[in-house]
This record gives structure tokens, C-alpha cells and sequence, in this order.
């Protein structure tokens, strides 16, 4: 199928379920692909991407389970692709795994984020490769693999701590850890952790309904995700006072009951909607 050159935009779930579709030919011209936009178009084999596409997620081909090639064009100033793998141009976000036949990949030097549904295609890949440099995994992007369903207790991306599996009680970050995934630590069996002073990010609800009951956050941490420690028991939150933190995120500390105290050490320049709230 050919979307044709006078289209710009591809809407959300515009051929969601599709089942005829086998190649795609993206218009010359068009400029954003909506999430889902191709969903679930199980025959879809090849895409190409124009170098005019700006915008363009993995949730863009959920659920399209014969899909083994997207063409990057090399004029691209947004996107690439090495091997099965797309990449934002500067090469710091891992956007997908364009190959349900993957079984490895190895994430390029210089990666610093997984996008969320970045392996939806290749939930096959058994082995990966993470590069030092990796910060951030967004939204569970590696509970599909293979690689993950065979991993235990702590389970770490590189110098990210994913996330922990079992009845792990108490969390000892290992030195060298840099981030804490989203949604790493949502297991009410943790009821304690601790912090090395190498971790400098902590993502977006990483220990949300976890059972802790209190944290202490090192200098070294730089950011703190959105509802981060939301929906636990905790009763204290110790800040360093010498931190680089600068944002209390929303409902950071959201429907925490208990919390009697925290002391915001002076780097902070705003406390966000529902950061406290409840």
C-alpha cells in the first residue's frame, strides 16, 4: 500500500487491524505516525520510513507479528536504522526492534533511553547487549522479551536496576547503577531499599505500591519520575541536603499517608501538582 504524497499525517489507529496489509510505502511527505497506527496489522511485513517522518513510536506497529524490516531513508534527520534496530537520529533513544525474528540485539555506544514498546515486535530476543551509557527505560519496554522472562530477583538493564521479581524483601542497589527504571519496583514484597551514591535518576512510579517504608535519596540523585514512591506506606523521606535536585515531580509522594516527614533540600525550585497530595 502506498499512503501517497499529499498525505501529512497518519491518525491514531488509522489502519488498526488491518489484516490485508503486507508492505507499507509512507508518503514522501508525511510527518507524524500516530500511536497505533498500524496496530495489529498481523500480514504487515516491510515498512519504509521518509526522511519527512518527525514523529514516530514503537506503539505505532503493536501488535504486528509478521513484521521483520523498516527502511529508515538515509536522508533522514530524525531517525535510523542500524540493523534491526530504529534509532532517533542523535542516536541517544532506541525507538524499536523492527524484526520479530530478532533473537540478540546489542544496543549501540551512546543510547541513553529504551522507548516504551520498543520491543513489541521482537518479543523473541533471549539476549541484550546494554551499553554504559543507558539511562532510562520507559514503560515496562522489556517485560515482553524473552531475555526478561528468563532473568530473576534483581534484574538489571546494564547500569539500570529494571526490576525486581519474587519475594525480594529488602534491595541493596549494586554500586554503579545509575537509574532506576519506571515501574521497577512495584512489588509489595520489597519493604526496604538502598541507594548507592551512583544513581542520579529514579523513574516514573519506580517504587509506586511497593511495600517500603521509608527512603533515604543520596546527593548524587538528579531527577525523580512522576508518582515516584505514590501509594506506600512510607513515613520518612530523607533528602540529602547537598542533592542536585531540582524538581519534586507530580504526586511523587502522592496517597502516602504516613509521611511524617521530609525535609526539601534547597536545590528544589518547584514542588509540582499532587506531589504531596493525599
Amino acid at each position: 500500500m502506498n499512503t501517497g504524497d499529499g498525505v501529512a499525517k497518519i491518525a491514531t489507529e488509522a489502519f488498526a487491524g488491518n489484516k490485508a496489509l503486507t508492505d507499507l510505502y509512507i508518503g514522501k511527505n508525511v510527518e507524524s505516525i500516530g500511536d497505533k497506527a498500524f496496530a495489529d496489522c498481523s500480514a504487515l511485513v516491510a515498512v519504509n520510513l521518509p526522511a519527512s517522518v518527525k514523529y514516530i513510536s514503537a506503539a505505532s506497529f503493536a501488535g504486528c507479528s509478521a513484521l521483520s524490516k523498516i527502511t529508515v531513508d538515509a536522508e533522514s534527520k530524525n531517525y535510523k536504522a542500524v540493523g534491526d534496530v530504529i534509532y532517533t537520529a542523535d542516536g541517544k533513544t532506541l525507538v524499536m526492534v523492527a524484526n520479530k525474528n530478532a533473537k540478540s540485539v546489542a544496543i549501540a555506544n551512546g543510547t541513553e533511553t529504551i522507548a516504551a514498546n520498543a520491543f513489541d515486535v521482537a518479543k523473541g530476543v533471549a539476549s541484550i547487549t546494554f551499553p554504559a551509557s543507558l539511562r532510562e527505560i520507559k514503560g515496562n519496554a522489556l517485560d515482553v522479551t524473552a531475555w526478561f522472562n528468563s532473568q530473576n530477583d534483581e534484574v538489571y538493564a546494564g547500569p539500570v536496576l529494571y526490576k525486581v521479581k519474587g519475594a525480594v524483601a529488602n534491595i541493596n542497589v549494586k554500586n554503579g547503577t545509575v537509574a532506576i527504571a519506571d515501574n521497577a519496583i512495584n512489588n509489595p514484597a520489597v519493604k526496604s531499599v538502598s541507594f548507592p551514591e551512583t544513581v542520579k535518576y529514579i523513574g516514573d512510579f519506580a517504587f509506586a505500591k511497593s511495600g517500603i517504608t521509608g527512603v533515604t535519596i543520596p546527593y548524587s540523585v538528579e531527577g525523580i519520575g512522576v508518582g515516584a514512591f505514590s501509594d506506600t506506606a512510607i513515613t520518612y523521606a530523607n533528602i540529602s541536603s547537598v542533592s542536585k535536585l531540582q524538581v519534586i515531580e507530580a504526586s511523587t509522594f502522592k496517597n502516602c499517608a504516613k509521611l511524617a516527614k521530609i525535609v526539601i533540600p534547597a536545590s528544589v525550585q518547584v514542588v509540582s501538582a499532587d506531589a504531596f497530595a493525599g
